[in-house]
């Protein structure tokens, strides 16, 4: 059946019509209605609907329906119904519709005018006393503090001007950027008073560490936004602050235009403004055809590379890739690079001083060089990664389809890592050098970012992806497999930071292995493996990434697979390879590239392997180990000869001539093998290899005799050294390994390895070595070869942006050949160190030999003058003296290595092009091969040698890295890095001195032993070496710092420390410490306390040994059972005792990152407490107390290292190391404080500073209950304080930090901490209370002095101060002039004190505000009328006889009061009265200002009580310069009382009786 349904329906009368219908024919069917319609019965129209009241009458006069014959009188008028008068109805329905045009009418809009801004709430008019109800108060506050809390609520309730209405956002910003601008609105809207509240408010609730590191990142996040801004032509009118000249030069980096190879062409147009450059602009723009066009800025260029045009995608992907291989910052403490070379107009047009001058110049143009900024690259660099977020794009260039943009894109982003240019050639040469050297340079630490939030924090470094993974799986685990996912890693921001970590987790490596396995970037391949091997550098998480990526392995051995091109014939030594090439290896430019990728691939083994043990095992389970055992094995292209007999010089070099490929495969091949070997693995036996690499162990002796006598050297016979230099070092690491494994598994025989060592006997035999050496002692850091420092200038110009080289120790040898003579230097004394190395290895083994065997080569390595001649008795002398002709040549090459400044000079701050920068750092590798050459000479020593012969012999030869100068240059080394950001530039000057490092830790080491042999401890300059070596260890060198800790806290020496401690002790018995110490106020003399005796040398040894291993190295040492021999050699000279190992076996305490190199104070910034790992049981008391010991000692032996900077250590008297003396003690002084009374606290790097426990479990007491903790502490403390009182300028009153990062100054929150803990715990301590007195001093910024008085006050503790006497340090230390209190003046209390302007002078304006009013509140509401009551009562105890005493007019009780009387009335004293010169100088408003402060105090103490008017008697006749009340009243100061007290109403006559009753 077809239904229809009814649409138009234009009243109730039809609408109840159809409903009928629809009854009716549902009436016949089996529908039912849905619904229906009723009529209802409505109110009147007048009522309700506003209807006229004719038809309200109307429908009230109609009768209700009677019903209906279907439903009955239920029935409510579904339908319609005849009635009397149906008219009715119409008329009702007339009258509603009606009333309903009525109600709607017509829609008209209206103009609405702009909100107005929302009016600020209304100040009250009443103050809380006149309500109808008292106001609540707290019970436990006092009436000072609620007094504090009222002026804070007078100062909220404020008016406050109406604020402006917010400007409105645009639509497009994303979340995080319209919450910065909206916080950036607020801030703006706030006033200075709002901004100073809320920043004291943030300093407050925020810990130390968090305030630091918010502080860097703030200063970062504006060198990066400064980066951004453009620099106009003249400053913007109502600056708040001018740039720096490091903002303003990267300003100006955004500004510049670079031509295609990187040089700076031309500025963008100065009409430019801040406008974003239009896409369209870019591309029209013709550099190349165009007249007038010059270059594209970065930001252009990164539009540029986004073109449809392949052709200019290439164009600006190149510009880029030559301007980041450029900017890349180099090695240098301050990354900076050098200076930018501009044009002169563009340096006319900067306002930048053109490079080119020398240092001569300089020096003469001081004042003008510090007015005219420079420009440097590290500007162009942060521009080009924060900016123009340049990660980003060279990673999606990197996707492209066309293989031309793709390889343009690899070549940046090596750049961009450092695989390429100037930077990139430093930091691998940095990396070759420790290659090369396995004695003192491996393992190198990774070069990558790492970052850690303050000095004794860990470092972190980003996760990589697989990391994560296993972190979210970890977590999975935990949760039973319903944990929530982890917030996804922002990639885009890592970037900005580290690129590499960045770029890894944009899936680098997956797109690599595409690119590879599919041939479509074969241009790219070579800088593909260079990205890939500057992974690999980065450390072992990265390496292991890059290992298990699929298919990186498959990808790899297609390139070693790959046969040669058909047009190429191969070469000598290259054989055609076993495999073929890929499947889209078609043309024969793809097979070439390929083909000629195979050198770089074999190194990327290598350095993958030598990253991670796991990449090795990896390596070697897929097979790709034998294409450097083809290397090893393939027949030798030199005819054969005689084992261990010298080659002919001529056969050789002919031989040779034709094969650098090979000697560069066969050096990464002996390295892979050397890895190998180094992880204990086993890769190949020597005795099959043999007789392919067996002439290789014999280079030209003529080499060594042209370089001595300055002839010119060739490249190829440099390179024969270079491949004998990595020969011996594999056969001597395959000697370790085969003395260290079983039989079976050694990879060397004995018979073979006494072949080799005869044959390098043999060898060095017939080289002149007292010769080289003198020609390598008199070359000094000058040319003394071939070749001459222009060429190599010119030549390092022309390959500045070159990609690596696939064998850098062959592009080392070439460079030394048309080089310097530091060059050649390097490559030869690296070769004589690796023959004489493996000569000591071998005769380490004992199985391998007999005596009389060893007895032969003693006497033919005396005649060589490798060793000393044996005296009668058979033993040898040994002395600096008496130390073989050579040996002292190679002492003295340390010494010239120290006093150099070639040696730490730092490669960023030259501004003499690439020229000078290639000869630091040939001086640099000469530096690592002399060093690894003496540690040869000390191993081949001990391995021959008796053990008291051969340490005595060793130390002399290794005396010069051990003695003051050396310790100062360390010192100066680890000051100049950051210490709290590591880059890999900085990782790369690291891996440069840490063979300097290590070969003085070998130093140290022997001279332990001949210490210990003599019955004394290590000279104090050795003690001094040791202290600035674990300041400059990098991350990951636990055990050499393992070795040092060993040396300083071993029995021997830490008894010689705690002999002095224990005499500084007892000179602090007759002085106030005592008191302090002992604490005796009722004893009839508390002077005559006898100071307890220190714990012995050998209990405190393994206690601070294994608290310190845990706290900083995470490592738990192995207990020794003979003192100090875990930190010298094995006895009887079984192996080579300066193996650089760990004198400890450990287990890692903490995986999470290392925290190396330790602080300035790290004795004092953490507590030793032992783990339980450790097995040895250590209360907080002894540990804190062996600290403090400790540290006294070395205070009492007088270490200048630990007095600050190198300054102090060199002996300096000049101003600046005054100031770094009294910083250091300031921070000695609070990590002490700190240690005993601090707070323990967990954070995310372990324990904090202040990590003493003060109380343990049970009844075990507080660790400042320990007596020898209590003694040290407080000789220390006043020591510490007499030499912070000598400080020329106070501190600003917000904390700084120094050069290191480390805390100079006290925080605001651990000082209200310790006052609080002072209040709540210690009873009243003196020791305690005169730490927290060390808090007022003028030397403590001003805002922590507040919140310490302030706290005091709140407590109600400020009477248990001791008296100012009993402080450390002069008490003129405490009570100082305003002038000197960081205040800027007498007059600047007065208009604190009466809400003038803020001091000038930076952070803490809102504290300083209120300073006086502090000091008001003070006098007059009860705190200090409490200490005034505390002292007559006799609550200071035994000091009321010396008050007594007393005949200053003073009531007797001054002397016994709290420390905080004297210092408020002073203060105050000096802020009513200032002296004649305050006076005179200062202006009338000043004088007033004074008069009404001394107005004020008048009216509030005049009518008080007799303790009242007792301090007020003090104040007014305050003597300054005394520090206590006079019995006089001066003139001036009497005029001044008297006008006071006309202006407030009061008898000065009275008054001033009072005040000398008083």
């Amino acid at each position: 059946m077809q239904r229809r349904r009814e649409m138009a329906v234009d009243d109730e009368e039809e609408l109840l019509a159809l409903q009928e219908q629809f009854a009716a024919s549902a009436a016949q069917g089996d529908a039912r209605p849905a619904a229906m319609v009723t009529r209802v019965s409505r109110r009147p129209a007048d009522a309700a609907t506003g209807a006229p009241p004719a038809a309200a009458a109307a429908a009230a006069a109609a009768p209700p329906p009677a019903g209906c014959a279907e439903h009955g009188r239920a029935c409510s008028g579904h339908h319609e119904h005849a009635g009397p008068s149906g008219q009715q109805a119409v008329n009702m329905m007339a009258a509603l519709q009606a009333a309903m045009q009525n109600i709607v009418g017509e829609v008209q809009e209206r103009e609405v005018a702009p909100p107005a801004p929302p009016a600020p709430p209304a100040a009250p008019t009443s103050s809380p006393g006149s309500s109808a109800f008292p106001e609540a108060t707290h019970r436990k506050l006092s009436k000072f503090a609620l007094g504090r809390q009222r002026q804070r609520g007078a100062a909220d309730g404020a008016v406050q001007p109406p604020p402006q209405p917010p400007t409105p956002l645009p639509a497009s910003l994303d979340e995080g950027a319209r919450i910065d601008a909206e916080n950036r609105q607020l801030l703006a809207a706030m006033s200075p008073e709002q901004l100073a509240e809320a920043r004291e408010e943030a300093l407050q609730r925020l810990p130390p560490a968090a305030v630091q590191f918010l502080r860097r990142r703030g200063a970062q996040r504006a060198a990066a936004t400064a980066a951004d801004a453009p620099l106009a032509a003249g400053a913007a009118a109502g600056a708040v602050k001018e740039l720096t000249r490091k903002q303003q030069a990267s300003a100006a980096g955004a500004w510049l235009r670079f031509g295609i190879d990187g040089s700076v062409v031309g500025l963008r147009p100065a009409d430019a403004g801040n406008a974003d450059v239009a896409p369209a602009d870019v591309a029209q723009r013709d550099p190349i055809r165009q007249e007038g066009v010059q270059g594209y800025s970065v930001q252009e260029a990164c539009l540029l590379a986004r073109s449809s045009l392949p052709q200019q995608r290439v164009l600006a992907l190149r510009l880029l890739g030559a301007v980041l291989a450029l900017a890349r910052p180099r090695l240098a403490g301050a990354p900076g690079g050098g200076r930018v070379p501009l044009p002169a107009d563009v340096a006319a047009e900067l306002g930048l001083q053109q490079q080119g001058q020398g240092p001569d110049q300089l020096s003469q143009q001081g004042q003008q060089q510090q007015a005219t900024p420079q420009l440097d690259w590290l500007a162009v660099w942060h521009h080009a990664l924060l900016a123009a977020d340049i990660t980003l794009l060279l990673r999606r260039s990197l996707d492209d389809q066309h293989a031309a943009v793709a390889a343009a894109a690899a070549e940046a982003l090596a750049a961009l890592l450092g695989a390429a240019g100037p930077a990139g050639a430093a930091e691998e040469a940095a990396a070759e050098a420790a290659d090369a050297s396995p004695l003192t340079g491996w393992p190198a630490p990774p070069l990558r970012h790492l970052q850690r939030p303050t000095t004794a924090g860990a470092w972190v470094a980003a996760p990589t992806s697989l990391e994560l993974q296993r972190r979210q799986g970890a977590e999975r685990e935990e949760q039973g497999g319903e944990g929530g996912e982890e917030e996804p890693l922002d990639e885009q921001q890592l970037a900005k930071v580290d690129p590499l970590s960045g770029l890894l987790h944009m899936q680098l490596l997956e797109r690599i292995v595409y690119l590879i396995a599919t041939a479509r970037a074969a241009p790219a391949l070579n800088a593909l493996l260079s990205i890939l091997i500057r992974c690999c550098q980065a450390g072992k998480d990265v390496a292991d990434q890059v290992a298990d990526t699929p298919g990186m392995l498959a990808a790899l051995k297609a390139i070693l697979d790959a046969p040669p091109p058909p047009a190429a014939a191969p070469s000598v030594g290259q054989g055609a390879g076993d495999g073929a090439a890929p499947a889209d290896c078609s043309t024969d430019a793809t097979a070439a590239a390929f083909y000629a990728a195979r050198s770089k691939a074999l190194r990327l083994l290598r350095q993958l392997a030598a990253a991670s043990k796991a990449a090795a095992r990896r390596l070697q389970e897929s097979g790709l180990v034998r294409f450097a055992l083809e290397q090893l094995l393939r027949a030798a292209v030199a005819p054969p000869s005689a084992a261990g007999a010298p080659t002919s010089t001529a056969a050789s070099t002919a031989a040779l001539a034709g094969a650098p490929w090979q000697r560069g495969a066969l050096i990464e091949a002996l390295r892979l093998w050397r890895t190998f070997a180094q992880h204990g693995l086993f890769l190949a036996l020597l005795d099959d290899a043999y007789p392919s690499v067996c002439h290789f162990f014999s280079p030209p002796a003529a080499t060594a005799t042209a370089a001595a006598a300055g002839e010119p050297v060739a490249a190829e016979d440099l390179q024969q050294w270079c491949v004998a230099r990595e020969a011996y070092a594999t056969a001597a690491q395959l000697c370790w390994h085969a003395a260290r494994s079983e039989p079976h598994d050694a990879q060397l025989s004995p018979q073979c390895a006494a072949a080799l060592a005869s044959g390098a006997l043999s060898w060095l035999a017939g080289l002149q070595l007292q010769q080289l050496l003198q020609a390598c002692l008199a070359g000094g850091n000058g040319s003394s070869g071939g070749g001459s420092k222009g060429s190599a200038a010119a030549a390092g110009e022309a390959g500045r942006l070159a990609l690596l080289s696939a064998y850098p120790a062959l592009a080392a040898a070439n460079g030394a050949a048309a080089g310097s003579g530091s060059s050649q230097r390097a490559v030869l004394l690296g070769a004589l160190a690796a023959a004489l190395h493996y000569v000591g290895s071998y005769w380490s083994v004992q199985m391998w030999h007999t005596a009389a065997d060893k007895a032969a080569a003693v006497q033919q390595l005396v005649s060589l003058g490798l060793l000393p001649a044996a005296e009668e008795d058979g033993s040898s002398s040994g002395g600096a003296s008496s130390l073989p002709p050579l040996l002292q040549v190679v002492a003295k090459l340390l010494g010239q290595l120290v006093t150099s400044d070639a040696t730490w000079c730092q490669h960023g701050r030259d501004s003499g092009g690439s020229g000078h920068s290639s000869h630091a750092a040939e001086a640099a590798a000469a530096a690592v091969a002399t060093a690894e050459l003496a540690v040869a000479l000390a191993r081949l020593v001990v391995a021959f040698l008796p053990q008291r012969s051969a340490a005595t012999t060793a130390a002399a030869l290794l005396a010069p890295l051990c003695r003051q100068p050396a310790a100062a240059r360390f010192l100066q080394a680890a000051v100049a890095a950051d210490a709290t950001l590591s880059q890999p530039w900085d990782a790369a000057r690291q891996a440069q001195l840490l063979p300097l490092a290590r070969a003085a830790t070998a130093g140290l080491q022997m001279a332990a032993l001949v210490s210990k042999a003599e019955g004394q401890p290590m000279p104090a300059a050795a003690t001094e070496t040791a202290q600035a070596l674990l300041r400059l260890l990098p991350p990951g060198d636990e055990p050499g710092a393992l070795q040092l800790l060993a040396l300083l806290l071993g029995p021997r020496q830490l008894g010689s420390t705690l002999e002095a401690a224990a005499a500084a002790v007892q000179a602090a018995a007759g002085s106030t410490a005592a008191v302090l110490a002992a604490d005796a106020r009722g004893a009839a003399d508390s002077r005559s306390s006898s100071p307890p005796a220190l714990p012995r040398a050998e209990q405190l040894s393994p206690v601070l040994l294994a608290g310190y291993a845990a706290a900083w190295l995470g490592l738990v040492p192995e207990q020794e059972t003979e003192g100090e021999q875990q930190a010298g050699a094995p006895a009887g000279g079984a192996e080579a005792g300066i193996a650089l190992e760990s004198p400890a076996n450990a287990a890692l305490l903490r995986p999470k990152g290392s925290r190396m190199p330790l602080p300035l104070d790290w004795a004092l910034a953490e507590a030793p407490l032992p783990p339980a790992e450790a097995g040895i049981a250590a209360d907080p008391g002894t540990a804190a107390g062996g600290v403090l010991a400790l540290t006294l000692g070395w205070a009492a032996r007088g270490l200048a290292s630990l007095a600050g900077g190198p300054a102090n250590l060199a002996g300096s008297a000049t101003a600046a190391a005054a100031v770094e003396a009294t910083g250091a003690a300031e921070r000695k002084l609070r990590s002490a404080v700190l240690l005993l009374f601090g707070e323990h606290q967990e954070a995310a790097t372990g324990v904090v500073p202040g990590a003493a426990p003060s109380a343990g479990h049970g009844e075990e007491p507080p660790a400042w209950r320990d007596p020898a903790a209590r003694w040290c502490l407080a000789a220390l403390m006043d020591r510490y304080a007499s030499s912070s009182a000598v400080a020329a300028e106070p501190p600003s009153a917000s904390s700084g930090t120094d050069g290191d990062g480390s805390s100079c100054g006290w925080q605001q929150q651990e000082a209200r901490q310790l006052a609080e803990q002072f209040a709540a715990a210690s009873y009243g301590d003196w020791l305690f209370g005169a730490a927290v007195a060390l808090l007022l001093r003028p030397v403590v910024p001003l805002d922590t002095q507040l919140e310490v008085l302030s706290t005091l006050a709140d407590e109600q503790a400020l009477h248990l101060l001791p008296p100012l006497r009993l402080l450390p340090g002069p008490s003129s230390s405490y009570l100082q002039a305003p002038s000197s209190v960081g205040s800027g003046g007498g007059s600047s209390f007065g208009r604190a004190c009466f809400g003038g302007p803020p001091f000038a002078g930076g952070g803490g304006a809102g504290g300083r505000r209120h300073e006086l009013d502090l000091y008001v509140k003070l006098l007059s509401e009860g705190p200090l009328e409490r200490c005034l009551a505390a002292a007559s009562s006799g609550a200071s105890g035994g000091l009321n006889m010396a008050a007594s005493s007393s005949s200053e007019g003073d009531g007797g009780c001054f002397a016994a009061c709290s420390a905080a009387v004297p210092l408020v009335l002073h203060r105050l004293a000096c802020a009513c009265f200032p002296d004649g010169d305050q006076h005179a100088s200062g202006q009338q408003t000043a004088q007033q200002q004074c008069e009404a402060l001394l107005c004020g105090i008048l009216q509030r103490c005049a009518g008080g009580a007799a303790a009242l008017r007792q301090l007020l008697g003090w104040l007014l006749r305050w003597d300054g310069p005394a520090g206590r009340p006079s019995d006089v009243i001066d003139s001036q100061r009497l005029a001044a009382i008297e006008a006071s007290c006309a202006a407030a109403g009061l008898d000065a006559a009275s008054l001033l009786q009072a005040a000398v009753d008083a």
